[in-house]
């Protein structure tokens, strides 16, 4: 018996919220609604990109100045460039909840000056200062530098921390318009990654395969990733679920990486290894909910070791209820023999018929007689 998928409703769900990244399209939107919502960021966030001019350098100034003069309104002029596009989605970007809205204006002026938009982003970042006692927005600045910048600020002012919501929302806006965009619209945006995908830097390559969904160019960065940065190669960043390749998926994990159902849907039993790899370092919650998804009995061995165990003996239970025979499975498995105890106690709570002959606890070994 082999381990395979079987799709739980809610494992369905999880899958799909994951891919959407809570990112909602705006296509059924007006301009002139788009357009306010814009308007009303640029007005709220004006005090924190002031504050933010003190550290900013001549890309963060020109940013902001562009940002105030030609996009008060909220709408993108009709001389805009990509770049300017880019300076305001990673002004906005600053906080991810708001940013969407631009992304479809910026989707709306073609597919090609969308691609060269997100391109431009991985020049820029956008810097938050939160200084000592900071309230929030009341105190905090933004700015925007350059990608290879410092962002370390001295500790006596305060912490820099460095913000890619825009950037982010920007690929993952692109990503859902792949998904459920229109035909051309789907096949003008690969076409414009396709032109310039070769002269992209390694940094706007991850987002154009996210933007696209397109598993062969995330596995091309990853590939190009692991190959530059060899020992030191520390996360594998969002192309990992993208990535349809397991053999190149283990090379690239990392323990810490968060493993959920976007693994399982592309490469089925065969990402049991990874997370027999994350449960080896006890990073068992990202793991376990996501396995739920699998069935065979290499999954239940994994799940044996958490019966009867906090906070994991539920999601135990359930995975056990749903499938009996894999339990049944395990009373014969000599792996299994240092759970056998708690996998009894299962067993009764699911009422199934015991082995002739239970398992006793193991005492000690009596003290050798001097």
């Amino acid at each position: 018996m082999r381990d395979e998928v079987v799709w739980t409703d809610e494992g369905r769900a999880t899958l799909a919220s994951l891919r959407r990244h809570s990112v909602f399209l705006h296509t059924g939107a007006d301009d002139a609604s788009l357009n306010a919502h814009v308007a009303a960021s640029i007005t709220r966030f004006t005090p924190l990109w002031q504050r933010g001019l003190a550290f900013a350098g001549p890309v963060g100034h020109a940013a902001v100045v562009w940002t105030h003069a030609r996009l008060a309104t909220g709408a993108l002029p009709d001389d805009v460039t990509p770049h300017q596009a880019a300076w305001a989605v990673t002004l906005i970007g600053g906080y991810a909840d708001v940013v969407d809205q631009l992304c479809e204006l910026v989707v709306r002026r073609g597919p090609a000056f969308a691609v060269d938009a997100l391109i431009a982003t991985r020049s820029m970042r956008i810097v938050r200062h939160a200084p000592r006692g900071s309230r929030g927005e009341d105190d905090d600045a933004i700015w925007v530098d350059g990608a290879d910048a410092p962002t370390e600020l001295d500790a006596p002012t305060g912490l820099g921390l460095q913000y890619d919501h825009g950037k982010e929302r920007l690929s993952y806006y692109l990503a859902q318009v792949t998904d459920h965009g229109d035909e051309a619209t789907r096949a003008a945006l690969r076409a414009a990654v396709a032109e310039r995908w070769h002269a992209a830097s390694a940094r706007a390559r991850s987002c154009l395969a996210i933007a696209t969904d397109d598993a062969a160019r995330a596995a091309e960065v990853t590939r190009a990733a692991l190959d530059d940065g060899g020992p030191s190669w520390r996360a594998p960043g969002e192309v990992f679920y993208l990535l349809r390749d397991a053999a190149l998926a283990r090379r690239a994990f990392r323990p810490g990486t968060s493993l959920d159902q976007r693994v399982i849907a592309n490469l089925g039993a065969a990402a049991l290894p990874l997370f027999e790899r994350a449960l080896a370092a006890n990073d068992y919650a990202t793991g376990l909910r996501a396995l739920y998804d699998l069935r065979g009995p290499r999954t239940a061995r994994i799940f044996g070791r958490f019966a009867e165990r906090r906070p994991y003996a539920a999601l135990v239970h359930n995975y056990f209820a749903d499938s009996p025979e894999l339990l049944l499975g395990l009373r014969r498995n000599r792996s299994m023999e240092p759970y056998r105890l708690q996998l009894h106690k299962l067993e009764s709570r699911l009422r199934i018929a015991h082995d002739p002959t239970p398992p006793r606890p193991r005492s000690p070994r009596p003290a050798r007689r001097p």
